[in-house]
């Protein structure tokens, strides 16, 4: 069996988890790999059909069979604690996105970056500016879980 196999079962089991390829007039395995992974929904748009500013875009790329690079969009929450976690764990992705290399094994980063979203918003916490973090850091901690959650069903199986 070839590596591209092992890639591809990676693959089906996002496509299973999240019914459809980032670019949904894609349906091949073998030539798409790009899932957005953000739980969006049709309330997340505006009357022109475009995603919310305030709206944080995640989506995952499948390189291999071990390797998951995650991107996130310019509307990650800001805190000085998110922003060190994202300085030492990204790297320039693509689009201009920051990228967090999963690789098999390692997927405990996603609950890391999850409680430091999460911790903004937090009883407690110094008070944000922005509004719309009351909802966004909960719904994105949520998605990181769950894409958490797919990759050990993948990487355990």
């Amino acid at each position: 069996m070839t590596a591209d196999f092992f890639a591809r079962a990676l693959k089906q089991v996002f496509l299973d988890e999240y019914g459809h390829f980032a670019d949904k007039r894609q349906k091949n395995l073998d030539t798409a790999s790009r899932f957005i992974v953000d739980d969006r929904n049709e309330g997340d748009y505006d009357a022109r059909n475009k995603l919310f500013g305030w709206f944080c875009q995640i989506t995952a790329d499948v390189k291999t069979r071990d390797r998951v690079d995650l991107s996130i969009g310019s509307q990650v929450p800001k805190s000085p604690a998110l922003e060190a976690w994202l300085k030492a764990n990204t790297s320039p992705g693509s689009y201009g996105f920051p990228a967090i290399v999963i690789n098999r094994g390692d997927q405990s980063k996603l609950l890391e970056l999850a409680a430091a979203i999460k911790a903004i918003t937090a009883r407690g916490a110094p008070r944000y500016e922005v509004k719309a973090y009351k909802f966004v850091c909960p719904r994105t901690a949520d998605s990181l879980k769950r894409v958490k959650i797919v990759l050990d069903k993948a990487w355990n199986a």
